[in-house]
């Protein structure tokens, strides 16, 4: 679930320099990339490795996201 106005929240947050740690499946992630990587820690659950089990405990389809966006959070921590 998705809190309204969380990357709003944020965002004060980050300017107000507070720390900021997020615990998240990181399927919607791809658009907040440039915000996140002014957080201080990040994590991601990963549901399953097996796609079937994935879809059982989810229900969703984004199975091979789960293991993309990791990465893509990583590199653009490193992204000057």
């Amino acid at each position: 679930t998705v809190y309204p106005n969380w990357a709003q929240y944020a965002e004060k947050l980050v300017l107000s320099k507070i720390e900021v740690a997020l615990i998240t499946n990181g399927v919607l992630l791809e658009k907040y990339l440039e915000l996140i990587r002014n957080f201080n820690y990040v994590a991601i659950s990963i549901y399953s490795t097996k796609k079937v089990e994935y879809e059982k405990i989810t229900g969703g389809k984004h199975f091979e996201k789960q293991f993309s966006l990791p990465e893509k959070i990583k590199s653009s921590f490193y992204k000057c």
